[in-house]
């Protein structure tokens, strides 16, 4: 009886009641595609953040014995730049993130979004001759131009580095952390799920009102009566906020 009577009052009532429950399922949809965004803003920045740790190294003083040697030049395309970075491997075993075990001298690896750059410009591909993949925990994010290159004790590399986590990060981190981000998107969804409670739980309707009168004269219960409002809510809310988070 209570889902039945919320339906009646929600999309078949009159005019202010359907009114009020449209302004209820778009501010339901809002708050929902907020509340995605936001979550999936905190995901992505520790995904970011893990990989650059992954990819922070300590550097090794000078006469110490290094596990990796790098250095690193700039290329460009189209006015963006291009990280590209030359890899020697000191100590066996000691793995470069994104590369695989079985990489050898001379090999070159470039990121998704670099390696869909060359598969568009054939001058490009020139540039990086049979590049692979980094994998996914050799990039810091999905946009990022880098390119690997494994070289010979013959090349000159500045960097000499220890497999251990340090500060000589190979990308960039996201920038900020997740709690800083989990605490903006907090407030977001605070923002926007205030202005859904205010039109959910606005001035109650003529209709309603009528309706809730009915259910009392009834001998319907305050807590009967109430469900019936706050299933009338959910009829609005649900439907909206789930198909919005689908879409998402």
């Amino acid at each position: 009886m209570i889902w039945r009577t919320a339906l009646s009052v929600t999309w078949r009532g009159d005019g202010a009641t359907v009114a009020r429950n449209v302004v209820v399922a778009l501010a339901a949809a809002a708050v929902t595609l907020v509340a995605c965004a936001a979550t999936s803003a905190v995901f992505m920045v520790h995904g970011v953040n893990e990989r650059a740790a992954a990819r922070a190294f300590q550097l090794v003083e000078s006469g110490e014995t290094a596990d990796l040697s790098t250095d690193v030049t700039y290329d460009s395309i189209r006015g963006e730049q291009i990280f590209v970075h030359y890899w020697r491997i000191e100590t066996d075993g000691v793995m470069i993130p994104g590369v695989p075990p079985d990489a050898t001298v001379g090999d070159w690896f470039v990121s998704p979004e670099l390696q869909q750059q060359i598969g568009r410009d054939h001058l490009l591909a020139g540039r990086f001759p049979g590049a692979r993949i980094i994998g996914e925990d050799g990039i810091g994010s999905a946009d990022e131009l880098v390119a690997y290159r494994l070289v010979g004790p013959e090349v000159d590399l500045r960097w000499r580095l220890s497999n251990v986590a340090g500060s000589e990060h190979i990308g960039l981190d996201a920038g900020v952390t997740v709690i800083d981000v989990a605490i903006g998107a907090t407030g977001l969804v605070v923002v926007f799920g205030t202005g859904l409670l205010r039109a959910a739980f606005g001035p109650v309707s003529t209709g309603l009102r009528r309706r809730l009168a009915l259910l009392h004269a009834l001998g319907a219960t305050r807590a009967v009566q109430q469900l019936v409002a706050a299933a009338g809510i959910a009829v609005s809310a649900a439907p909206p906020a789930a198909a919005a988070a689908l879409a998402w």
